[in-house]
């Protein structure tokens, strides 16, 4: 018993140590790809979300290297998956915005896509991996 628990404390201390943040990834690993979805949120008077849009997304790393430079759009597949995570997250995070002038608005917000990541929503770069 006192094995299989010393070696469950090493494993989790193991899978700590080696998890660092996306920030640290794109910095150590060249191949990591990181890019920015920006989505066109249109939200109705009452508050609610009526429409999310796909914009054209934005390569992390070029714009790391060029900071002077306008946002240059890329041309990248983004998975309808990870699209409707993102439009789910969106929609909880808006929903209860109300009440701004009784007409509807339209702003943008984005979120981090990396392909080696998957589906998985990047609200910030120093979230763990």
């Amino acid at each position: 018993m006192r094995t299989l628990l010393a070696a469950i404390t090493v494993l989790v201390l193991c899978r700590v140590a080696v998890a660092g943040t996306v920030q640290q990834r794109i910095a150590s690993d060249p191949a990591f790809k990181l890019y920015v979805a920006i989505f066109k949120v249109t939200q109705a008077a009452d508050g609610s979300v009526t429409d999310v849009q796909l914009t054209p997304s934005v390569d992390v790393r070029w714009q790391h290297a060029h900071p002077a430079a306008d946002p240059r759009p890329v041309n990248v597949k983004i998975p309808r998956t990870y699209v409707a995570a993102a439009v789910k997250r969106i929609r909880a995070k808006y929903r209860s915005l109300a009440k701004h002038g009784g007409k509807p608005r339209q702003f943008y917000t984005y979120f981090y896509y990396s392909p080696q990541l998957g589906d998985r929503v990047i609200e910030d770069v120093h979230e763990r991996e």
